[in-house]
């Protein structure tokens, strides 16, 4: 069995958000030892429903890649109440958990590079 997760990935160059490359895609799939191919187009190409287990180290693997770039991962469970943001940069990580507040307003803490381990 296992659970469904609904993930997004960003990146930012100097806190301005930039495009997914071809070259980051490329590195991605080699890196990856979760995903097949067309998951990580899925993924470049907006969002990936599936059963990534492995995301946390594939993450952090492919960011040592590219040193300067904060990628954020966001992720939803197939529930809809299990909200969380991850972020990574350099093979360091901060995971934000979602506080849902009045109503389903979402609201994250926020990148924090002290944070990071």
């Amino acid at each position: 069995m296992g659970y469904f997760t609904t993930f997004s990935l960003t990146a930012q160059q100097d806190t301005k958000e930039i495009e997914l490359t071809e070259e980051m895609k490329l590195a991605f799939i080699e890196s990856s030892k979760d995903l097949e191919e067309t998951d990580v187009e899925e993924l470049f190409d907006g969002y990936l429903n599936a059963k990534w287990y492995e995301y946390e180290s594939d993450m952090q693997d492919f960011s040592k890649k590219f040193p300067k770039i904060l990628f954020t991962v966001d992720g939803a469970g197939e529930n809809g109440s299990y909200i969380w943001r991850h972020y990574f940069l350099n093979g360091k990580s901060q995971r934000d958990e979602a506080q849902i507040v009045f109503e389903a307003q979402i609201v994250f803490e926020g990148f924090n590079p002290e944070l990071l381990s």
